[in-house]
């Protein structure tokens, strides 16, 4: 994710992490969250969602962001930059 250009305090990876946490519901299936901001302008989110499949975890990530994005005024302006999702097995 990106912050809005016109932003003039670039809120913490923390505040990113309560917003989307807060903004979530049930049907998101959310099961953990991290958020890093190591690159200058950018945000990276890493959340593991219950679901069926790499398709459906996208689907569930990319809705809950974009839902956070529109809800808060924290992340008015933001944009998603890429979303993508791996395999279970890929992290053990």
């Amino acid at each position: 994710m990106t912050p809005a250009l016109d932003t003039e305090q670039v809120p913490s990876a923390v505040l990113v992490e309560e917003v989307v946490w807060a903004v979530a519901e049930p049907g998101d299936r959310l099961e953990h969250l991290t958020v890093v901001d190591d690159m200058p302008g950018l945000f990276g989110l890493m959340a593991f969602m219950a679901a069926g499949d790499r398709q459906q975890a996208m689907v569930q990530a990319r809705g809950l962001i974009d839902r956070a994005v529109l809800r808060t005024g924290a992340l008015r302006g933001w944009r998603v930059v890429e979303c993508s999702a791996l395999d279970p097995g890929v992290l053990t």
